[in-house]
């Protein structure tokens, strides 16, 4: 990985602070050489630090993957429908 990022996303709230989110969730936002780790592994490490079969308690601590391109969208939605058939059983990430 070459660089990390933390902030808020997925709300309206202008300028959202820790202690004033409104609609949105804490999020990470990596930077990364290609070469040395591709997406799909990026989404298998996402995939197994959380339960996705487990529902998120508030919105500021929802599971979501944001993505920047079709690509990377496509990728995203085929490794949740394989997280889902290997659970058998909902996903809520």
């Amino acid at each position: 990985m070459i660089r990390t990022r933390v902030g808020y996303t997925g709300g309206t709230k202008p300028n959202p602070t820790y202690h004033s989110l409104g609609d949105h969730s804490e999020t990470v936002e990596i930077d990364y050489d290609p070469t040395i780790i591709s997406y799909e592994k990026l989404l298998d490490i996402f995939w197994h630090s959380h339960h996705p079969g487990q529902a998120a308690w508030s919105s500021q601590y929802k599971k979501a993957i944001f993505y920047h391109n079709e690509r990377q969208k496509t990728l995203a939605l085929k490794s949740r429908e394989q997280v889902a058939a290997r659970l058998k059983s909902p996903v809520y990430t």
